[in-house]
């Protein structure tokens, strides 16, 4: 698992899908990372998605699991 901030996830072995998932955590505001804080509460689970076409060569999404610490 890799992990930014306060959250972990865990993505494909390709460090350039990594970052890309990284930096949508990122850019997460702070009322969406509490919804997903709460979400896991609840037994939720939370995932971030990522546009990825520009490394694939075509349309590509990454889709990854996001846990709280």
């Amino acid at each position: 698992m890799s992990g930014i901030g306060d959250f972990l996830f865990e993505a494909s072995k390709d460090p350039r899908v990594k970052t890309r998932i990284a930096e949508e955590v990122v850019s997460m505001d702070e009322g969406a990372r509490e919804r997903m804080r709460a979400l896991q509460k609840l037994g939720g689970h939370t995932f971030v998605m990522a546009d990825i076409s520009d490394l694939e060569g075509e349309e590509a999404y990454a889709i990854a699991e996001v846990h709280p610490l």
